[in-house]
């Protein structure tokens, strides 16, 4: 219908209007649903019979007359032209229906009255609501609607489209009127909410808003009114604008509907009228009655409240208190329906509590119900959800190891969210795990989270009780494994006769251990070995078969060990990719701590390539999702990272503040113990303060051999060490720890022995000097990390100038001097153009231009001839004849416009190998 169409429904009733003035009465019923602004043109009419200069007697039915016989009739007879003694009606009734002796005399009464009136002029009765009206007056109107053809007399009534049972009989005996006239009319029409917008928008603006507001609004024009208010003032829907017109609206319609559509809101979507009718406890034709006329009105769609605002407005309308009981009743209801267990959690949960119902029933299904629903959100990544179920249930059962199961299952979730928050619950944890109410699995759980506060003499304490008690031969495994795991994790705490020999990857027994515990202890049992490169294989073994969605907290563990093996094994490429998979598929708000972890890994894989200014952005959001409280001991890990970039980029301003963080002491007896005094004494190297920076760096070297984990890829403490005693003049003690660390087995890694190379160059014969740092360049080239690359760049310029090899020197001068532009490190550009002897002025380099198109192999040999290579040097390392190499050289001068090597962009020699 469109606003032409509502016009003409005014103009049908000047018609009848017309032809009762001449003397053929009619009765008109206006039928529609009372939302869609039925009242609002009978009231339009009423205007204009008035103007037109009939009598307009009217009346408003509100449902609450039905016991006062002529309830509605005295409203219209209420007025000042029609004489007293007709307005007082008798208190008579009509029983059944019938028309009594009094009822007859009283309908004759009013009838003789009315005809009298209208000799004078015109009467129209408008009666508004007539379904709702008491028996009594909807008998004398049939009696007057009888006799109206032979009078000057319209009656008007607005009605329902769809009658109720008790409203059937008056319709059915109104339609046999021979006067009787039905105008039907409904909510607005696409075309015609477009008409009911371009009174107030423009064109275009109202293309691209009308369908929207169709859809909304059902075409009912007074939220259609709403809406476009809303738009003006916000461009969305607003709570205080639809939604109260929603709340409006509801509130008009017969009963029940205000109950109606409060059950919607408390049910949402996927209400059905049986749901509704037994949640408020109405009959289901009455609803289903109900729940169509609103629809057709537009307040629903598809039987469903069409928005969250509006359903937010009818359930902030509500008291709190009748908000919970209804969405307590809502989980009885859900339950009894049959509905799965998240359907009904989600209402036990809004209900806030259990009050005394405590467990729905004898049979203590509401705890069941949210036991698994928490389960449920868990494995769905909602653990926000999955805390508030466990948090309710927990408060809901009282006594017992299931209290004890339950609050454990409620820490884990919590903690995933904020180990902070989850801390609060850990000293029961302890006395229950004491008292032997929980199993081995929980209790170790009981332990970690301990260990994560460096709360070490509880954990201790329970550790020991879980090891001197009797452990079931089907959870021994899980406790070696464990066992393992804090051999790297908290190393001071293991009992390293339990672990597990690292002789192949052992699968997890079914229903006797983790299997991320059992790869999580695999892992580390290859690192301790020194299977540095199996132990990064079996990482991404691990990564590639994790659950997506699904990750259980030990799941979680493995994981963060897993990117951090293959971080410091050099596999920053895959530590990247995996990093950012798995952070897609973290949902928004939920699983904060693996968040965390995953950024905080990335800032310290930014911080491996050189990427100062990445690394700072990673470890401040990585600080920033979770409160430094929360973070425990493994605050270690972003904090080391953001001292060691703010550090090479000379804000040291900015680690003083992240130094002055508090953190645990327990730190230094967990993994990230070493890795935090490492940062710190470079800190303390890059203010040339050599006794602080070298007793930091003797420090965490003490850490790691005696754990047994004296690996540079956990801390490079020898190289750092070497480079502290040369600050502070001993030149023997670092060349002894720069021999030393050469000659371990774990500097085949080519970050480890680039760094051996590059002490053993400071700290050898000048002459060795560019062979070996040469060839740490080429490590760190494949490695990717810049930073290291400029300075190991910077001391080769150097050497090579102190052996007049000048435009050697000016080339790699060059090259670092880029690099470390790029990296962001001010204190190493600084130490560049401080060096008294330096081999050039820096000049900014030329750029490749877009139209020097270089092939591959000329790229490689320019690349080459950069770092400073002759011809006969390249021709080795390309394995291509000299002449082959001054022909490339030849076409790339001409190309880049350049007549010598001085001249060639540093940017050519980036990635060369």
């Amino acid at each position: 219908m469109s606003l032409v169409d509502r016009d003409e429904q005014v103009r049908a009733l000047d018609h009848f209007l017309a032809e009762s003035a001449a003397g053929r009465g009619a009765v008109v019923s206006l039928e529609g649903p009372v939302a869609c602004g039925r009242t609002a043109l009978l009231r339009t009419f009423c205007r204009r019979a008035e103007a037109s200069g009939a009598l307009v007697l009217s009346a408003t039915c509100s449902g609450t007359e039905r016991e006062l016989p002529f309830a509605a009739l005295r409203q219209l007879l209420h007025h000042p032209d029609v004489p007293r003694e007709l307005a007082r009606l008798p208190q008579v009734g009509a029983p059944a229906g019938e028309v009594t002796p009094e009822l007859a005399l009283t309908l004759h009464t009013v009838w003789h009255g009315v005809r009298e009136l209208a000799t004078e002029r015109p009467v129209v009765l408008a009666v508004d609501n007539i379904a709702s009206a008491d028996p009594v007056t909807q008998r004398c109107l049939l009696y007057l609607a009888g006799r109206l053809e032979v009078a000057p007399v319209l009656l008007v009534l607005t009605d329902d489209v769809e009658s109720s049972r008790t409203h059937l009989r008056f319709r059915a005996e109104l339609l046999g009127q021979a006067g009787f006239h039905r105008l039907r009319f409904g909510p607005l029409s696409p075309c015609g909410v477009g008409e009911l917008l371009a009174r107030r928008w423009e064109r275009s603006t109202v293309a691209r808003l009308a369908p929207e507001l169709h859809r909304l609004s059902g075409g009912n024009p007074l939220l259609v009114q709403a809406l476009a208010d809303d738009y003006d003032a916000t461009g969305a829907e607003r709570a205080d604008g639809y939604g109260l017109a929603v709340l409006s609206l509801s509130q008009r319609g017969e009963p029940p509907a205000p109950r109606v559509v409060a059950g919607l809101a408390v049910l949402g979507d996927d209400a059905e009228p049986g749901l509704v009718a037994d949640l408020i406890g109405a009959d289901a034709d009455e609803v289903g009655r109900s729940i169509r006329a609103m629809t057709a009105a537009g307040l629903l769609a598809e039987g469903t409240l069409p928005h969250p605002v509006a359903r937010r407005a009818v359930l902030d309308a509500m008291p709190s208190d009748e908000r919970a009981e209804l969405h307590r009743a809502a989980g009885s209801v859900r339950h009894a329906h049959g509905a799965q267990a998240t359907a009904v959690a989600r209402h036990l949960v809004d209900a806030g509590s259990l009050d005394g119902d405590r467990r729905r029933g004898s049979d203590g299904w509401a705890i069941e119900v949210l036991t698994d629903a928490a389960e449920s959100a868990t494995a769905g990544g909602d653990l926000s959800f999955a805390v508030a179920c466990l948090r309710l249930a927990h408060e809901t059962e009282a006594g017992g190891t299931l209290t004890a199961s339950l609050l454990a299952r409620l820490v884990d979730a919590e903690w995933r969210l904020n180990p902070a928050r989850a801390a609060s619950h850990l000293s029961r944890l302890v006395t229950v795990t004491l008292a032997g109410e929980l199993g081995l699995a929980d209790g170790l759980d009981v332990v970690r989270r301990l260990l994560w506060h460096g709360r070490d003499e509880e954990a201790r304490k329970v550790l020991d009780g879980i090891r001197s008690g009797a452990v079931p031969s089907s959870d021994a495994g899980r406790l070696r494994q464990f066992e393992t795991w804090l051999t790297l994790a908290h190393p001071r705490m293991a009992d390293r006769d339990r672990r597990v020999p690292a002789q192949r990857e052992v699968p997890a027994a079914s229903g006797a251990t983790d299997t991320w515990l059992s790869t999580a202890a695999t892992m580390i049992e290859l690192l301790a070995a020194g299977r540095e490169a199996e132990a990064a294989d079996s990482a991404e073994r691990c990564l590639a078969g994790l659950p997506f969605r699904q990750l259980t907290s030990w799941a979680e563990e493995a994981a963060g060990l897993a990117l951090q093996i293959l971080v410091a094994a050099d596999r920053l490429a895959v530590a990247r990719l995996w990093c950012h998979r798995l952070l897609d598929d973290v949902q928004a708000g939920s699983a904060v701590t693996w968040r965390a972890t995953l950024t905080a890994v990335l800032a310290d894989v930014a911080l491996r390539t050189g990427d100062l200014a990445g690394a700072v952005t990673h470890g401040t959001a990585a600080l920033a999702a979770l409160p430094l409280k929360a973070w425990g001991v493994t605050a270690g890990l972003p904090l080391s990272v953001l001292v060691l970039a703010a550090t090479r980029q000379g804000d040291y301003a900015a680690v003083t503040e992240h130094l002055r963080e508090p953190v645990t002491g327990s730190v230094f007896d967990s993994r990230f113990g070493p890795r935090y005094l490492h940062a710190r004494g470079s800190y303390y190297l890059a203010l040339d303060n050599g006794h602080r920076a070298l007793a930091d760096f003797l420090s965490c070297g003490e850490l790691l051999r005696g754990w047994g984990l004296d690996f540079a890829s956990l801390a490079p403490w020898r190289t750092s060490a070497a480079e502290a005693w040369l600050r502070v003049g001993n030149h023997d003690q670092a060349r002894q720890l720069a021999y030393e660390q050469a000659a371990r087995p774990d500097a085949r890694g080519a970050r480890t022995r680039a760094l051996s190379l590059r002490m053993l160059a400071a700290t050898g014969p000048a002459d060795r000097r560019p062979e070996l740092l040469t060839e740490a360049l080429e490590l760190l080239e494949h490695c990717g990390d810049r930073y290291e690359q400029a300075q190991v760049l910077a001391e080769l310029s150097h050497g090579r100038h102190a052996l007049g090899q000048t435009r050697r020197a000016r080339m790699a001068f060059r090259r670092a001097w880029h690099l470390a532009e790029t990296a962001g490190a001010a204190p190493l550009m600084q130490r560049l153009l401080n060096v008294e002897d330096r081999p050039a002025a820096v000049s900014a380099p030329l750029r490749v231009g877009t139209d020097a198109a270089l092939t591959a192999s000329e790229h490689r040999v320019a690349s080459l001839a950069v770092l400073g290579c002759s011809n006969r040097e390249i021709a080795g390392k390309l394995h291509i004849t000299v002449s082959t190499v001054e022909q490339h050289l030849t076409r790339i001068y001409r190309k880049l416009k350049v007549k010598r090597r001085d001249d060639l962009p540093v940017e050519l020699c980036l990635g060369a190998s």
